[in-house]
């Protein structure tokens, strides 16, 4: 007999959530939308695999007002104790925010278990914020550790690109695909001695890459090379080359 467009008869029961043992009844479906999967039995090899899947997608279901029920034929004590076995099903995930401007670059990071370690990487791109960060660590939705970190730098979002000519006169220096900018500098400096040497370069935009030549006669020594670009104030991208000699003068 078909259950599509009948409703769900009264029934009640125990539930495993966030760490502790909650009552549910067919109330708590009553007007919501709700996914229910049915699977045979927990510590079993199978099973493990699509409540992974369902736990990494937990935060856009619950985004879209949608409930997930795991319906097995063990009981909630049962339930307690493969989730707290097995890294599959029992998450620790991590939230990371700026603290400028509120919470409005909050991302949440899954957390992956090597040994006995929970850890995630960190995209900064997705928060654009140079300055402290907050890190809350979640384990059954209960914050079980927090920490701050500061940024003091972003990765690049554009394309670099500096060339030493064959004379070792000069640097050419390119930002490729950068439209958008009303204007580019080219911070130049040598590893030696600090920042000593640095010399700003302004960039000249022909067909849609930055350009700059810098005169490494201004800087006279050999090594290691930083280049930063910058529009503005913001640093939107960075490289680095080897100037093996100088130029005879």
């Amino acid at each position: 007999m078909s259950i599509l467009r009948t409703e769900v008869l009264p029934f009640k029961a125990t539930a495993f959530k966030d760490g502790d043992f909650i009552n549910i009844s067919e109330a708590d479906l009553r007007g919501k939308w709700s996914v229910v999967f049915f699977y045979p039995a927990d510590f079993t090899f199978v099973c493990p695999t699509e409540l992974e899947d369902l736990a990494e997608h937990y935060e856009e279901f619950q985004k879209r007002g949608v409930e997930i029920y795991s319906v097995s034929t063990d009981t909630h004590f049962t339930h307690m104790a493969w989730h707290g076995s097995s890294p599959a099903v029992g998450k620790v995930r991590f939230a990371v925010w700026s603290n400028a401007n509120g919470q409005d670059d909050l991302v949440w990071y899954d957390g992956r278990l090597t040994g006995s370690t929970w850890s995630a990487g960190v995209k900064l791109l997705n928060h654009k914020t140079l300055g402290g960060y907050f890190i809350h660590v979640y384990a059954d939705g209960k914050l079980v550790a927090h920490t701050t970190a500061n940024v003091y730098g972003m990765p690049p979002q554009q394309s670099a690109q500096a060339i030493v000519t064959d004379d070792f006169a000069w640097m050419k220096l390119r930002l490729y695909s950068a439209t958008g900018y009303s204007s580019i500098r080219f911070a130049v400096w040598s590893s030696a001695g600090g920042q000593d040497d640095l010399v700003w370069y302004k960039g000249e935009n022909i067909g849609g890459a930055w350009v700059a030549a810098a005169d490494l006669t201004r800087h006279n020594t050999t090594g290691t090379y930083f280049i930063h670009i910058y529009s503005g104030n913001k640093l939107v991208a960075h490289t680095t080359v080897t100037v093996k000699s100088l130029p005879n003068r």
